[in-house]
């Protein structure tokens, strides 16, 4: 349990840019498996979305005020996190 916790917290649980890769390569692969013409733009439709949502991730990582509130709205939860895990059941 705890490793699928820290994995989820890693990026495995959120729609990271290498998740959505990954999704967009299965659609590929299902148009190219595809029999009919309309399993082929239902594949062609969801990878349009997946890229989509793929090139807003990328971009909105790019602007610093972008990086300077994730890191303000993380650090809290860092400082609350070590205080338990580390100082509470480690050093007391």
């Amino acid at each position: 349990m705890f490793q699928t916790i820290i994995s989820w917290f890693l990026g495995s649980g959120l729609n990271t840019v290498g998740n959505i890769i990954a999704q967009i390569v299965e659609a590929k692969k299902d148009k190219i498996n595809a029999v009919t013409a309309q399993e082929q733009i239902a594949a062609d439709e969801r990878i349009k979305a997946l890229e989509a949502k793929r090139d807003v991730l990328i971009q909105g990582t790019k602007t610093p005020a972008d990086v300077a509130a994730r890191t303000l709205l993380m650090t809290p939860v860092a400082v609350i996190l070590w205080k338990v895990l580390i100082w509470d059941y480690t050093l007391d």
